[in-house]
């Protein structure tokens, strides 16, 4: 069963900022993981920052991900992926890139619900439904797959 979900009012989303002093805001979205891996391309570390933002003061931290192209599409082992760098969360949201495949969308939610029963999981991607079904990005399995989403 999924606890009751109580999404923050103000919230930002964070890519590759360090923690710093924010006023007015009840949480954060930081970004901890890309596909399989807690580094990005050029080396910078999605999963330290993470573990740097929820080790500083300050709002709320929620963890979120990265799946699909550029990053792998492997849903099972990109769950598996944010769970070891996030474990334990109430919330998890995972941006979904284009041209990822509805089964492994349907394969994360599955495998993150099975390690994080209790988790609200939430999907974001592009700001309507028409540009992400224009970038591949399916959306009907997006809806159904996730509690909540937060297309940006």
């Amino acid at each position: 069963m999924v606890a009751r979900l109580t999404l923050p009012k103000t919230a930002a989303w964070v890519w590759h900022g360090a923690p710093r002093t924010i006023f007015g805001l009840e949480a954060v979205f930081v970004r901890c993981a890309s596909g399989t891996s807690g580094a990005a391309p050029g080396g910078f570390s999605y999963a330290d920052n993470f573990r740097a933002w929820t080790a500083a003061p300050g709002p709320s931290v929620i963890p979120w991900s990265w799946l699909g192209p550029p990053a792998s599409a492997d849903g099972v082992a990109s769950a598996e992926a944010l769970c070891a760098i996030a474990p334990g969360q109430r919330v998890y949201i995972v941006e979904v890139g284009p041209e990822t495949p509805p089964a492994q969308v349907t394969a994360f939610a599955a495998r993150l619900r099975e390690r994080e029963p209790v988790a609200a999981l939430g999907f974001s991607t592009w700001p309507t439904r028409a540009e992400a079904e224009q970038a591949a990005v399916p959306w009907d399995a997006c809806v159904d797959a996730f509690d909540f989403g937060l297309p940006q």
